[in-house]
């Protein structure tokens, strides 16, 4: 995999052998060697290998062509051509010599009395003892890293262990930009100060794994600016990581990417599984919690598993609400906004009250809190986190909360249902945002849910049924007229219409619909029927 020509030309066969161009790039590595015969190079020459010619059939006419050919090579990504003197030409032109320097391709003679059979041998039996080299360390690490995953390690003594084997430190980053270690290799680690952008590393020696390089500034005296190497993680859209080795101690060898192809491996599937752990245990919490929700799990002085570990007991009280989520679309990067608002709304939940236990669903999140807060107090705090989340947000959303009274836990199953029941009346009549109580939905909180619309039809006066029917934008008017206390210019510029427009609708309700528009009672009652009529 890694030999290079500086090594290749170290071998007793090419001892002789002259570098004629292309002196400062030796160091590329080598990995096959062959004749050249005719110049259909691009059907055959791979990146790595050493091309042997005698450049037969070069003449002064044919120079272009033979530039060519050598440019050619070079694309192919070619480590170095040997041409063997006294058999087509007695010296290498000049202008090959120059194009060769030119463009960074060892260009290397040898004497006519060394057969190819003499370089080829010695070559090949490098490359061979290399790879097979190789074979062996990839063997004694994948054995290393199975008796450590055998034993139980965490993903700390899996990068642990590839600093060791590397002799350099190796950490995790959330992100290509990020200079922030999540684990280290060490306990004392060098700060990053700054870093360069990602450039994507791209080699033969390493195809399984996305691989990024970037310099970086430390703060380490001997080493203050190195290169960092950073490998892709397993994870998902939330949760990202990236392997990152400093090369501190030493430059990575083909040795060292074998290391952390296999310690990629295992921390992969250590993360996998940790994964699998996490989901399963929040399974199995999400279907206790829904039992309890449901009112399947007696509270027989004996706390359920997901409330011990919050510490909760049974005496106190606690407050629940239901928040739903609305996106203005569907699109998948809206629904992963979704997720990460939901996630957000239970952490910034954290802040005011430490004991909190919750279920969530895709657009719609169950909170239960250790609160000794007042209902305005508590609505308060719900408002700076609503504010604060849509203002963070990636997408608009539109945030719908119920809150349920305060109760010990043998009630909370009921107050819960209560609370959904809540939530789903007040968002048929409102499509923006509300954080309301149960007070706060008056004589609805009464209605049970699902809604049973022939019982409401029944409730509902003839006329406003009628006019429901055959001019709904009358309903607006009068829904708009209650909703601002009967001032008739706010209830025109909710509407965006005239305010004469607007007396002469009032003025039509009134006479076609004989609908008395002075008498407050009668105005009260018009508001619970509309919104009644929402619900339908």
């Amino acid at each position: 995999m890694n030999t290079s020509l500086e090594e290749i030309l170290g071998l007793t066969a090419l001892s002789k052998a002259k570098i004629i161009a292309g002196k400062k790039d030796i160091h590329k590595n080598v990995s096959n060697i062959m004749i050249m015969e005719g110049h259909d190079v691009e059907k055959w020459v791979k990146p790595g290998y050493i091309i042997l010619t005698s450049l037969y059939g070069y003449k002064n006419e044919k120079k272009e062509e033979f530039i060519n050919l050598f440019k050619k090579l070079n694309e192919l990504k070619c480590s170095a051509v040997i041409v063997k003197l006294n058999r087509a030409v007695s010296m290498v032109p000049e202008e090959l010599i120059h194009t060769c320097n030119k463009m960074g391709l060892p260009l290397i003679t040898i004497d006519d009395n060394i057969g190819y059979k003499d370089i080829i041998l010695p070559v090949m039996q490098q490359l061979f003892d290399q790879n097979n080299r190789l074979l062996n360390h990839y063997k004694d690490v994948n054995q290393k890293y199975i008796q450590l995953a055998a034993s139980g390690a965490t993903i700390e003594n899996l990068i642990q262990q590839l600093d060791v084997i590397i002799n350099n430190q190796v950490d995790i980053v959330p992100d290509l930009e990020s200079i922030n270690y999540v684990v280290s290799s060490r306990t004392y680690s060098s700060k990053v100060l700054s870093a360069g952008k990602s450039e994507v590393l791209k080699s033969d020696q390493f195809q399984n794994y996305d691989y990024y390089m970037r310099d970086i500034t430390q703060y380490d005296h001997l080493h203050p600016d190195v290169k960092q190497i950073l490998v892709k993680l397993d994870g998902n859209e939330t949760n990202k990581g990236y392997l990152c080795i400093t090369e501190s101690n030493q430059k990575l060898s083909s040795e060292d990417y074998i290391a952390i192809e296999i310690a990629v491996n295992f921390i992969n599937l250590e993360i996998l599984k940790s994964s699998a752990l996490k989901n399963a245990k929040k399974d199995s919490v999400n279907e206790q919690f829904d039992e309890f929700l449901a009112g399947n799990l007696p509270l027989d002085g004996i706390l359920p598993e997901i409330f011990e570990e919050k510490n909760f007991q049974m005496n106190k009280e606690y407050r629940s609400f239901y928040c739903k989520i609305i996106n203005s679309n569907d699109s998948e990067k809206n629904l992963l906004n979704q997720k990460i608002t939901i996630s957000s709304l239970e952490n910034r939940c954290k802040i005011y009250w430490p004991r909190i236990v919750y279920r969530s669903w895709i657009d719609q999140i169950y909170i239960l809190v250790e609160s000794d807060d007042s209902i305005i107090e508590f609505k308060k705090k719900l408002n700076t986190i609503v504010s604060y989340i849509q203002k963070n947000s990636k997408s608009k959303l539109t945030i719908q909360i119920s809150i349920g009274n305060r109760e010990t836990l043998q009630f909370i199953p009921d107050i819960s249902k209560k609370c959904l029941s809540n939530l789903q009346i007040e968002s048929k009549l409102e499509n923006k945002d509300f954080i309301i109580s149960e007070d706060d939905l008056g004589i609805l909180q009464l209605l049970p849910f699902p809604i049973n619309k022939t019982e409401i039809i029944n409730l509902l006066p003839d006329e406003l049924i009628y006019m429901y029917k055959k001019e709904p934008e009358l309903i607006e008017t009068l829904n708009s007229y209650i909703k601002n206390q009967t001032n008739i210019t706010q209830s025109a510029e909710h509407l965006y219409i005239h305010p004469k427009t607007m007396r002469y609708r009032l003025k039509k309700i009134k006479n076609k619909y004989s609908i008395d528009l002075d008498n407050p009672n009668n105005i009260m009652n018009m508001g619970i029927n509309i919104k009644l009529l929402k619900l339908l």
